[in-house]
């Protein structure tokens, strides 16, 4: 069951709302936003310039992202503005008083705040939105000249995701039957629109973005199941190749507009 009215929902959203959320995570989903924190932090330790940049978080949700890169980066970071639907989650952030960061309730799909950054961060929000090229030329707008775009979101279409389909379609156990709740046919009712990665690719070149970095997250997503053997998932997670997006259930990539 999807939400109706996504925009609503959002604009009605406390951090507190944030917090409960993450209390329901289990620990391959905790690990998962571990790691795409680590690569975002990564991409933002690449493409940074050496001093005065400007930050753009589009759907910065409970601020969690700017405050961890605000926190290593905070010599090379001089302006750091997030943006979110949510009018109390926004009022709580500013009460923060964080250095260098300032909050501001926005359409991400239709916005225009007439300034410019060095890097736009999407991160968690394509499957949120109906309109998805909007927020692509929300970006382009923001963007400096030779600026980048990191963005991360979940993969429709990976690996281990195919396997259980398959082994439901050929055995059929009750076994499977209990991934297919827990796993693959689980039914975000916050994601409208979660894409594979050949998609989002298509889409962001249709607007003039060129991909020149990219990471897939961890193999697995919200398998309650697995966690008995998360030792062993983490370690082949570990030795598998991280550039190839099949094998992740999300990606970060790295892009900017094409000369």
């Amino acid at each position: 069951m999807k939400i109706k009215d996504l925009k609503k929902y959002y604009s009605e959203k406390t951090l507190e709302d944030y917090r409960v959320d993450y209390l329901y995570h289990n620990i391959t989903e905790v690990i998962n936003q571990v790691i795409r924190v680590k690569i975002i932090k990564e991409f933002f330790g690449k493409y940074l310039k050496p001093s005065n940049n400007k930050v753009l978080d589009l759907g910065c949700g409970n601020g969690n992202d700017i405050i961890n890169l605000n926190k290593t980066y905070s010599k090379k970071i001089t302006n750091f503005v997030g943006v979110d639907l949510g009018k109390k989650t926004i009022e709580s952030l500013n009460s923060m008083n964080i250095k260098n960061c300032k909050f501001i309730v926005g359409d991400i799909e239709n916005l225009n705040l007439g300034e410019k950054f060095d890097i736009v961060l999407s991160s968690e929000v394509a499957e949120h939105l109906a309109n998805f090229e909007g927020h692509l030329d929300t970006i382009k707008k923001h963007l400096t000249p030779g600026g980048y775009l990191i963005l991360s979101t979940p993969n429709e279409k990976y690996l281990m995701k195919d396997i259980y389909k398959l082994l439901r379609y050929v055995f059929k156990p009750k076994s499977i039957e209990k991934v297919k709740e827990k796993h693959v046919d689980e039914e975000d009712e916050e994601h409208i629109n979660v894409m594979p990665y050949n998609v989002l690719k298509e889409k962001l070149e249709a607007k003039d973005f060129e991909i020149i970095d990219k990471k897939r997250t961890m193999i697995m997503f919200g398998a309650d199941y697995a966690e008995p053997y998360y030792g062993i998932i983490a370690f082949i997670d570990n030795i598998l190749p991280k550039k190839i997006m099949y094998l992740g259930n999300g990606v970060v990539i790295a892009a900017r507009i094409k000369k």
